[in-house]
């Protein structure tokens, strides 16, 4: 017998404010981190119970988060 995989819901919200643009990434109703610009080529990942890292996109920003998800999930 195969196991299937199940899709999973991945979503990005956009948090708009003065400084600096903000995406959240939700994997379903979770959120599993938020990857901030700091400047040009510079982003700060938080995900939770690590402390921040530096990336130079949203979209490596992204598959750091996912990674630590995969890795992490129960």
């Amino acid at each position: 017998m195969s196991k299937k995989n199940k899709d999973t819901e991945v979503k990005v919200e956009e948090i708009l404010n003065e400084k600096n643009p903000t995406h959240r990434l939700y994997v379903g109703k979770k959120m599993i981190g938020e990857v901030q610009q700091l400047s040009s080529g510079k982003f700060s990942v938080v995900m939770a119970d690590s402390l921040p890292q530096q990336v130079k996109s949203f979209e490596e920003g992204y598959e750091l988060l996912i990674r630590d998800w995969n890795l992490n999930q129960q």
